[in-house]
């Protein structure tokens, strides 16, 4: 099990402003992906509304409860692809004081890459029916359903954020 990170001296606003600036897009969380990075001032609106645990935000994987005074990175750094990511962007908050060092944008803009690319690699696979050991069917999902809207957005996001 990952290690709990303690966020007990940081405002909730930081710590949601700098996991979400760390954090890539998955799947069709492409169509809502918004490429500007959250201000202390955008994070803090969120937390006033009372949310503190987030599954998705703005496209971009999050599975991460800040409420408490510690964060459980499991899933974060999970779906994220990067294990340490939680910790990587919480220690850059700690030192820089910033919600967006150049750490934190140059692991958002690895991940994006990433995740972009494979994304395009599987954009042609359609949705398919199949059927589980109870009998009963479950539609899988496929990118092939959304490759007119996603392959632009996908192939402008390779072109932008290669090395």
């Amino acid at each position: 099990m990952t290690e709990e990170i303690d966020i007990s001296e940081f405002k909730k606003a930081d710590v949601l402003a700098v996991l979400y600036n760390s954090a890539k897009p998955v799947g069709l969380g492409f169509m809502h992906y918004n490429s500007k990075p959250m201000t202390r001032e955008d994070a803090q609106k969120i937390i006033d509304q009372g949310i503190t645990n987030f599954d998705y935000l703005h496209g971009r994987i999050m599975k991460i409860d800040i409420s408490g005074d510690k964060i459980d990175p499991s899933c974060y750094d999970a779906d994220n692809d990067q294990e340490g990511l939680a910790l990587s962007a919480i220690t850059a908050l700690y030192v820089t004081e910033k919600v967006n060092p150049e750490s934190v944008t140059s692991s958002h803009f690895k991940g994006l890459n990433e995740s972009a690319t494979e994304l395009l690699e599987q954009i042609d696979e359609e949705s398919q029916y199949f059927v589980r050991e109870d009998g009963t069917q479950e539609l899988k999902p496929g990118f092939g359903d959304f490759k007119e809207e996603l392959s632009p957005i996908l192939e402008n996001i390779i072109k932008k954020t290669k090395n």
